[in-house]
This record gives C-alpha cells, sequence and structure tokens, in this order.
C-alpha cells in the first residue's frame, strides 16, 4: 500500500503543523466548545483537507458523524436552502448525527460559492450557530463573500517547516524498520519542501527513500 494512504493522517495529532497559532485556535474547539465556523485557506497539499476531516473526532474524542456538502452545492440560493432544509420537529437542519454527539457537522472542502448563495448562508450560519459546527476549506479566501467570511474563524494553514516533518519522518522509517541519520533525512525534506510544500509528495519521496534504502541505494 502506497504511503500516502499508509501514513495519511489518522488522528489531528498526525497532522504536521508549524504554526503555534493555528495549533492553539483548533485546540480551543476541542478544549473550550468554540463554536464558530471555521474557514481554513492556504495552499494545495498543506493539511487543510486532513484538519476539516479529523478535528470533529476530535473535538468528540471518538469517531464522529459528518456531513460532507460538496462544493458544487453551494451555486445558488436555492441550493443552500435545499441544503438547509429544517427538520420540521426540531427546526434545525436535516443531518445525521450520533447518540450522544455534541454538536453536528457539517464540511464543505474547497468552498466555491456565489455571491446570492452566500447571502443566503450567511443567514443560515446565524441561525445554527450554536447547533452545527461547520467547517470550510478554500484556496482561494478572496474569493469568498466578505461576510460570510467575518462570520468565521479564519484560519491560514501555512507550510509546515523541515524540522517538525522530522519528527513523522523518523516515525515513518521506524515503522517501515530502517534508521536514517537525522541529517540526511532532514534535507531530503528540505529539498522536496523547498520544491513544493504538498504533504502528499513528501510521502510519495519518503516511499522512495524507504525503497532505495531496502535496495542499496545510497543518496
Amino acid at each position: 500500500m502506497s504511503f500516502e494512504i499508509t501514513y495519511a493522517p489518522k488522528q489531528l495529532a498526525d497532522i504536521v503543523i508549524s504554526d503555534s497559532y493555528v495549533i492553539s485556535k483548533l485546540d480551543a474547539y476541542i478544549t473550550q466548545d468554540t463554536k464558530r465556523p471555521l474557514l481554513l485557506h492556504g495552499g494545495y497539499g498543506v493539511g487543510k483537507t486532513s484538519i476539516a476531516n479529523l478535528l470533529p473526532d476530535a473535538i468528540e474524542g471518538r469517531p464522529a458523524v459528518v456531513n460532507m456538502i460538496k462544493a458544487t452545492d453551494f451555486k445558488t440560493a436555492a441550493d443552500v436552502s435545499s441544503q438547509f432544509k429544517a427538520n420540521p420537529f426540531t427546526g434545525l437542519p436535516c443531518f445525521s448525527i450520533n447518540d450522544g454527539q455534541k454538536r453536528q457537522y457539517l464540511i464543505s472542502n474547497e468552498l466555491s460559492i456565489t455571491e446570492n448563495a452566500a447571502k443566503v448562508l450567511v443567514d443560515v450560519l446565524d441561525d445554527i450557530q450554536e447547533h452545527v459546527q461547520i467547517i470550510f476549506t478554500t484556496n482561494h479566501l478572496q474569493t469568498i463573500y466578505g461576510a460570510l467570511r467575518s462570520r468565521c474563524t479564519i484560519l491560514e494553514i501555512k507550510p509546515a517547516l523541515a524540522m517538525d516533518w522530522l519528527v513523522r519522518a523518523r516515525f515513518i522509517m521506524k515503522n517501515e524498520g530502517l534508521v536514517m541519520d537525522d541529517q540526511l533525512l532532514l534535507k531530503i525534506i528540505e529539498d522536496q519542501l523547498k520544491s513544493e510544500h504538498d504533504h502528499r509528495k513528501l510521502l510519495q519521496l519518503l516511499e522512495q527513500v524507504v525503497w532505495q534504502c531496502r535496495n542499496g541505494i545510497m543518496f
């Protein structure tokens, strides 16, 4: 199985995040019952989607039932109204929830929304914030309607530092039964991150490193 699958983050702590401010804000959602809609933005491959998908589990302390909405489902005002059609018995959106779950979760990755749809969504957010934790991700923050941005906690997910990736890389090497000098491993990581900050690409590179070590091809 490829390293992209084998070593994909399984819990929030597996994601390499170098920004202490981001870590503290995410921790507030877990430990302080913060419920404000969360909008994650940044470049490709830096971990936005992984954070969005794994944060609900961290909040609940167990696997959470999460409702995923495709970016394309927010194209029109009618789309938004349909997605958030209320349950006549509770007055809340008809989302799935586990028994005993702290809140409902809605995730929309790579949010793409028209201004008219965003205006409807703004009203929805005001109504459901206490009950539904909404998490958006986007690569293009400035294309998101201003009033929608103002209702969210906005976190920029920046590329992780090589030194922070070293801990994860060490774990991978150990799990593969290999030992590599830290300075050499750090240089491999640094060179890759200078070229591309995509976490998936780095996992692909580490898979190649393991293969070369096992086949006697040294760096």
